[in-house]
This record gives C-alpha cells, sequence and structure tokens, in this order.
C-alpha cells in the first residue's frame, strides 16, 4: 500500500511538471513570436530607412554629376575660346601665312574631293 500511495505522488509530480514544462514552452513560443514580430517591424523599418538613404546617395549623386558637367562644360568652353583667341591673334599677325596655309588646304581638300 505504501506503494501505490508513492506512485500516485509520482504520477501526480509528473503531471504537474509536464504541465509547468508545457507552460514554459507556451511562454517561449511566445516570447519566440514577439522577437519574430520585432525583428520583421525591424526589417520593414530598415528597408524604408534604406530606401530613404538611398534615394538621398543618389539625389547627392546626381547633384555632384551635374555639378561636374558644368564645370567639364566650362573648362571646354574655356579652352575654345583661348584657342580662337590664339588663331585670331595669329591671324592678325600673319595674314599670307593664314592666307597660305587656307589656299593649301583648300587645294588639298579640292584634290581630294575631285577623285
Amino acid at each position: 500500500m505504501a506503494t501505490a500511495s508513492t506512485t500516485k505522488k509520482g504520477e501526480d509530480s509528473g503531471k504537474g511538471e509536464a504541465e509547468s514544462l508545457a507552460s514554459e514552452v507556451r511562454l517561449l513560443r511566445d516570447e519566440l513570436e514577439a522577437v519574430a514580430a520585432l525583428a520583421r517591424k525591424v526589417g520593414v523599418d530598415g528597408v524604408s530607412l534604406a530606401k530613404v538613404r538611398a534615394k538621398a546617395r543618389l539625389g547627392e549623386g546626381l547633384e555632384k554629376g551635374h555639378d561636374a558637367a558644368a564645370r567639364i562644360a566650362d573648362e571646354v568652353a574655356s579652352e575654345w575660346q583661348a584657342a580662337e583667341r590664339r588663331l585670331v591673334k595669329e591671324a592678325s599677325e600673319h595674314p599670307w601665312r593664314t592666307f597660305g596655309v587656307a589656299a593649301l588646304g583648300g587645294l588639298v581638300l579640292g584634290l581630294l574631293i575631285r577623285r
């Protein structure tokens, strides 16, 4: 009889441990679901933030590209104007040389077109 009572106590304590373990598993599951939800939220927020940052960087890149293109255009224009000034200066200082070069160029062009 003493054995029957200890066996029943062991079964009761086993059921209590199983219920305790089941409640801990439920708590663990709930906490994992909360962590997963938080990770999803952080992921969505991270994607939104990444989009905003990418747009900002793209805007900065476009602005830098526009500035660089403007600088290059200014440099090309100033070089072209400098070359034009040198050409006009040379033509003014040596008009016969300019006329001879133009005549020679015209002759060569005429010979090439004639063929």
